[in-house]
């Protein structure tokens, strides 16, 4: 693999790895580093390998994972009006939500990604 290329697979996860840390303290860090990680990372698409581009996705979902989407369901009504009945849908929260993880969970389960991926005998050369 070209050198040059896998120093900015390494900025990438830097910057990555800098914004999960940042979770829960500063939020402007987060946004500056995944900013950058996602211009980096689209500034190289046709360059990146394939196993990268599929770390970058298992890195995305860790950092979405910051923000869990809520559980529950749709409760649609009718309402009507003369002879016309409309319906009315309203988004109705779940009491149990899924925990939200910490940011050292997060970086936890970050690193355990890039040491699986950087390993000699990893995802490194191909997943």
């Amino acid at each position: 693999m070209d050198t040059h290329l896998k120093n900015l697979e390494n900025e990438v996860i830097g910057y990555m790895r800098t914004a999960i840390a940042a979770f829960d303290t500063d939020h402007s860090i987060v946004r500056v580093n995944m900013y950058k990680a996602h211009d980096l990372f689209g500034d190289h698409l046709m360059e990146w390998s394939e196993s990268f581009g599929l770390l970058y996705n298992d890195m995305m979902r860790i950092y979405e994972a910051k923000t869990p989407q809520p559980k529950g369901h749709y409760r649609t009504t009718h309402i009507g009006v003369g002879y016309s009945s409309f319906p009315a849908t309203k988004w109705i929260a779940d009491k149990e939500q899924p925990p939200i993880p910490t940011a050292e969970e997060l970086l936890e389960r970050f690193d355990r990604l890039i040491s699986v991926y950087t390993s000699p005998n990893g995802a490194s050369g191909a997943r």
